[in-house]
């Protein structure tokens, strides 16, 4: 079976602080303790051209799947063929669905890059229209610079989207979200 978990598999980050632990003897002791803080963006989006139609593809090492959203394929007009047997697939919310379609495309990332890619086709796909997978990440083996917000496939460029999606709506969809206060 294979899942497409959540959207965040976030490695945790210590950062060590410093409080009072309280009042020993008459005076007060300063004492050290790991606290989490949440990574820089787990999630990040590149621009990405599919049949003429620009949309956000959401690059998510935790999926086992690169994946539609089977309204968004079905209105750009791509080819979907059935799959022999349905493939299962659990969200990281616990939602269960069984995709029973896949779809292969070319799609621009950024400006210059095109790639072939094989997308299971999810009904009611949370979040985003497109998710490129642990798949992707394999296959491309991009470099992929944080500090800097790209990624480099084939020695080609291709920008991280400026685009947040709010707590809530990532939190239905069954994604982890750490509020850093």
């Amino acid at each position: 079976m294979e899942y497409l978990p959540s959207a965040v598999r976030s490695s945790t980050v210590y950062e060590r602080s410093r409080g009072t632990a309280g009042s020993v003897g008459g005076r007060e002791e300063e004492v050290e303790e790991d606290v989490e803080e949440e990574p820089p963006s787990p999630l990040f989006y590149l621009p990405a051209l599919i049949k003429g139609h620009m949309t956000e593809a959401m690059v998510d090492s935790g999926s086992g799947v690169n994946a539609i959203d089977e309204a968004y394929a079905l209105s750009i007009g791509c080819h979907l063929t059935n799959l022999k047997r349905p493939l299962h697939l659990r969200f990281g919310n616990g939602t269960q669905v069984s995709v029973t379609k896949l779809t292969n495309v070319y799609m621009r990332l950024g400006s210059r890059l095109t790639i072939r890619v094989q997308l299971r086709v999810i009904p009611h796909m949370p979040v985003c229209n497109v998710i490129l997978g642990s798949r992707f990440l394999r296959h491309y083996d991009p470099i992929i610079r944080w500090s800097k917000g790209y990624m480099r496939i084939h020695g080609v460029r291709i920008p991280f989207l400026d685009c947040e999606l709010p707590s809530q709506e990532l939190q239905r969809a069954g994604v982890l979200v750490v509020d850093p206060t």
